[in-house]
């Protein structure tokens, strides 16, 4: 077994600095911050336009996240919580050494992927900022 985690690490190098610089920020959530100090300056697209960028919400929903509230997290950043999924999946796929099906290389590797993640993320931003019913519900509130 041991052997076996060390060739992955080997094999993924990258992944796992990645992954520990990840268990690194939720350890920080979920002991260190608070929603009334910020680790992070104020969004400068939020606070020049008005607009909601693809982030705004993101530290307030890893917090409510590394609490373990799943719903509160969805109000501030739905992409957060989709995009944990697939970390937890890619992270479980690796330290079983199942390459094949890791949904993170395949996204980086495979172009049409990028561009359908690339167009989602954009229809995010532009659809959160959109005043009106059911689309209001994606702002960070």
């Amino acid at each position: 077994m041991l052997l076996a985690i060390c060739k992955q690490l080997n094999k993924n190098k990258f992944y796992w600095i990645f992954y520990l610089i990840v268990i690194a920020g939720i350890i920080y959530f979920k002991f260190y911050s608070n929603t009334n100090k910020s680790l992070l300056p104020p969004c400068v697209i939020y606070k020049y336009t008005g607009w909601y960028c693809g982030g705004c919400g993101i530290q307030r929903g890893l917090h409510e996240l590394s609490l373990g509230h799943f719903l509160n997290a969805l109000r501030f950043n739905i992409l957060l919580i989709i995009g944990s999924i697939i970390l937890i999946i890619d992270f479980i796929l690796m330290l079983l050494g199942i390459d094949k099906y890791r949904p993170v290389p395949f996204i980086f590797t495979n172009n049409k992927m990028g561009w359908f993640v690339f167009i989602v993320v954009f229809l995010f931003i532009f659809l959160r900022n959109i005043p009106f019913s059911p689309f209001n519900a994606l702002a960070p509130h």
